[in-house]
Order: C-alpha cells, then structure tokens, then sequence
C-alpha cells in the first residue's frame, strides 16, 4: 500500500472536505532511467499511461485500500461514461482519472 501512496498527490484545495487524489506526473509520464546501456539490451522506453491505464492503475489502489478498510471512489470510468454522452460539447473537459474521499473529525487514523 505504502508504494502506491507514494504514486499519489493530492489536487484538492486544504479547505475542501474532499480529498481529491491523482496519479503524479512521474507515474503518468514515465522518464527512462539515467543508465548507461549495452548494445545487447533491449531497453523498452516508458510510455505515458493512457486514460484507460490510469483508471485502471486508481481503481487497484482503491480495491487494495476498500481490502485495508479504508474507503476511496475511483472517479474515471463514471466521468469515461459523461464524456461519450457530452462528447459533442465544445464545453465540456473531461476531469483526469482521480480518487476521492472525505475525511472527518471521527476518523481515527
């Protein structure tokens, strides 16, 4: 649990009683690391994560942390579903995959 926190940032604003959390720009845009390699590797370059990659990337972290119980709402596939409905609006911006949760005075941890 602890190294798919440190995938996460958090987006929302500290007055807000919504804890919004995205994937970080290094697990979106993935950098090859700085090693010097053989000309007999073969080295694949990272690549950025699709809409659907991040989706699913959020969604494990948040089935791992319901397994911990702790409760986050992975919001991409309900925003995947208002994008094809609203996908002739020249207005509407499809918000990035994200988890979601509240935190309250009564939580403990």
């Amino acid at each position: 649990l602890e190294e798919m926190v440190n995938k996460l940032v958090i987006t929302s604003q500290d007055i807000s009683p919504i804890v919004i959390l995205q994937l970080s720009p290094s697990v979106i845009h993935p950098t090859s690391p700085n090693s010097k390699s053989s000309s007999t590797t073969t080295t694949t370059k990272p690549h950025k994560l699709s809409r659907e990659e991040q989706i699913t990337l959020l969604d494990t972290i948040s089935n791992t942390c319901l397994d911990k119980g702790i409760a986050l709402v992975s919001t991409g596939k309900s925003t995947n579903a208002m994008n094809k409905d609203w996908e002739t609006s020249t207005h509407f911006v499809t918000p990035p995959p994200s988890l979601k949760l509240t935190v309250s005075a009564v939580h403990t941890k």
